[in-house]
């Protein structure tokens, strides 16, 4: 009997915990955290489903630039309502179902600042909320869309507070963001769990087994373009090895600095950058990958991008690819000595530009690291570790 298998028949063993899922979340593709996590708890044998409620009616991520105010004020306002449906049903499950937790997928926030409004006696029912995104850190302090000492951003503060207070637990993503926030907010730090980003992992470790032969070296960046993924720092890598006609640059994604990264190649006069501008599918995406040799992660110099191991990086690990990325102890619980990923300074492209030449010319070097990589992934990040550790979160 294998590991895995010893680990089932001993949470057989025992009864599963029991839970309930409510909130305003949707589990697509544009928000897979929320759908993988919720596909693992449904699958295992060491938690049973009482009740789900998700009140997201309509498809697309939250905030679209592309829509129009009147849309974006209509989406607000509905995404209100569903969470006060959400927070209603907690306190009717907490009196009439007592599960052994609740859990509330992100943006939960929003949920938990109406429930904060509701008298209920809770009993032994743990209230777990998915918040591994601050709204406030990610308006204010990070995208800089509030000035800190606005009124505005004050009360966005005092917002999520309130709303943070009624939980029991709020997962983040790394130790650095639960400790990050605790401070922020003024929050006792017990209260913030790190817990592993949950992917389509099955679909990304398959990706190792089908590499595709092809000429050329193909570098893959997937983003959302956010300032902390420092993207212009990639583009510039590239203007430094436009001389290599070996190499691709590739490019995916679409967010708040794509118009000044397409402004910026077009200064650069770049013919070796190619760009998907979008949303791209799963099945799309996992193309990419595969077809991938090199994969990049984040290289901006905020104080964000130094707490956060992000999307792509748990993608290009899962993958089974080289990745390089900034420097960051986001996951502490992997040792420097594993070599998981090539780790360079933040802002700084001679350094990625030599990283890259260093990896696309040593073939070997790049499996290694890319085997590794897989390794480390399957060991700390995959399903099985990341369902552990939740299940001594909650029990």
């Amino acid at each position: 009997m294998t590991s895995a298998q010893d680990q089932n028949h001993g949470a057989r063993g025992k009864a599963p915990l029991t839970f309930c899922v409510y909130g305003t979340y949707q589990a697509s593709e544009d928000y897979p955290n929320t759908r993988y996590f919720l596909q693992l708890l449904n699958t295992s044998v060491r938690f049973r489903l009482l009740d789900e409620w998700g009140g997201q009616l309509s498809a697309g991520r939250y905030y679209d630039r592309t829509r129009s105010w009147p849309a974006k004020l209509l989406a607000f306002a509905g995404l209100g309502f569903n969470s006060l449906r959400a927070a209603l049903r907690i306190r009717r499950a907490c009196l009439r179902l007592a599960p052994d937790f609740i859990y509330v997928p992100y943006p939960g926030v929003v949920v938990l600042w109406c429930l904060s409004f509701l008298p209920f006696q809770r009993k032994a029912t743990i209230l777990v909320v998915d918040s591994f995104i601050s709204l406030f850190d990610t308006v204010v302090i990070d995208r800089k869309l509030l000035g800190q000492d606005s009124l505005a951003a004050r009360l966005l503060l005092r917002f999520e507070r309130r709303a943070l207070q009624v939980a029991d637990r709020v997962l983040t993503d790394t130790r650095l963001n639960a400790d990050y926030y605790a401070h922020l907010l003024g929050l006792d730090a017990d209260l913030f769990k790190p817990l592993p980003l949950s992917i389509n992992a099955g679909g990304y470790c398959q990706v190792r087994e089908q590499a595709m032969a092809h000429q050329g070296i193909k570098v893959l960046f997937a983003g959302s373009f956010v300032p902390l993924q420092g993207v212009e720092i990639i583009v510039r890598a590239a203007a430094l090895l436009k001389a290599r006609t070996d190499l691709e640059f590739r490019l995916v994604g679409d967010g708040q600095t794509a118009n000044a990264i397409q402004a910026l190649i077009s200064e650069l006069e770049l013919t070796n950058v190619s760009w998907s501008r979008g949303w791209m599918n799963s099945a799309d995406m996992l193309e990419e990958y595969r077809q991938a040799d090199l994969c990049l992660g984040i290289f901006g110099g905020t104080d964000k991008a130094h707490r956060v191991w992000p999307y792509k990086n748990y993608q290009a690990m899962a993958a089974g690819k080289a990745l390089v990325s900034m420097q960051t102890k986001a996951l502490d619980f992997v040792t420097p000595e594993t070599g998981y990923f090539c780790p360079i300074p933040p802002e700084n492209p001679q350094r990625l530009a030599a990283a890259i030449i260093s990896l696309a010319d040593d073939m070997q070097a790049r499996r290694r690291l890319g085997q590794t990589a897989g390794l480390a992934f399957d060991t700390l990040l995959a399903s099985e570790p990341t369902e552990l550790r939740f299940h001594a979160l909650v029990r």
